[in-house]
C-alpha cells in the first residue's frame, strides 16, 4: 500500500499546531500543540469520536493548555541539545526569548515525540487500511506512545489507544 496522504483538515491542524506553539512561545511544536491544532479544526469525525468516549473537546483543550501553562515539556535530551545549538534555548533549558524574535516561526521544529506521532500516523493508516490520514488517525497516533503530553491529556479524559483503535476498526 502506498504511503497515505494527510487530509486537508490534518494539514490545517498541523498549521494550527505551529500557531499554538508560537502563541505559547515554545521552541518546538509538540504533541500538545498538535492536539490543540486538531481541536481547533472542529472536524465532525474527530468531535464525534471524542463524544463517543464522553470527552468534551473544550475540557480537553483546557487540560492541554494547563499542561502547557504548568511548564510541562516533552523535550528530549537530543532536542534540547539541538535547540541550544540553534540558539533557541539556553543550556539550562530556559527558552531564549531574544533568539525567538530573530528566528522565523515556520522553521520551528517538531519535538521528537511529535515527529514520532507523525510517523505513527502511517502505521495507524495501514492498520485501518485507509488511503488518507484523517484527524482521528492523527489522534490515535498521538496516544499510541503514552509518554507525550497529548497522550497524558487524553489519558486524563480516559481515552487510550486501544479503545480508540477498537472504535476505528468498527
Amino acid at each position: 500500500m502506498a504511503q497515505p496522504d494527510f487530509t486537508q483538515t490534518v494539514l490545517l491542524a498541523l498549521s494550527n499546531a505551529r500557531e499554538q506553539a508560537q502563541q505559547s512561545s515554545s521552541v518546538y511544536v509538540g504533541t500538545e500543540h498538535i492536539l490543540l491544532g486538531l481541536l481547533q479544526t472542529d472536524d465532525v469525525e474527530l468531535i464525534n469520536t471524542l463524544h463517543h468516549f464522553d470527552v468534551d473537546p473544550t475540557e480537553l483543550t483546557r487540560t492541554t493548555l494547563k499542561f502547557i501553562q504548568d511548564g510541562r515539556a516533552e523535550i528530549s535530551h537530543d532536542d534540547r541539545k539541538r535547540y541550544v545549538e540553534m540558539g533557541r534555548m539556553r543550556g539550562s533549558g530556559e527558552i531564549d526569548t531574544r533568539a525567538s524574535h530573530t528566528m522565523p516561526m515556520p522553521d520551528t521544529p517538531y519535538s521528537a515525540a511529535a515527529r514520532k506521532a507523525l510517523v505513527d500516523t502511517g502505521e495507524v493508516a495501514d492498520v485501518m487500511k485507509v488511503e488518507e490520514i484523517g484527524t482521528v488517525h492523527l489522534l490515535a497516533a498521538l496516544i499510541k506512545e503514552n509518554d507525550n503530553l497529548a497522550a497524558q491529556a487524553l489519558s486524563e479524559h480516559e481515552l487510550d489507544y486501544d479503545k480508540l483503535l477498537q472504535l476505528l476498526k468498527g
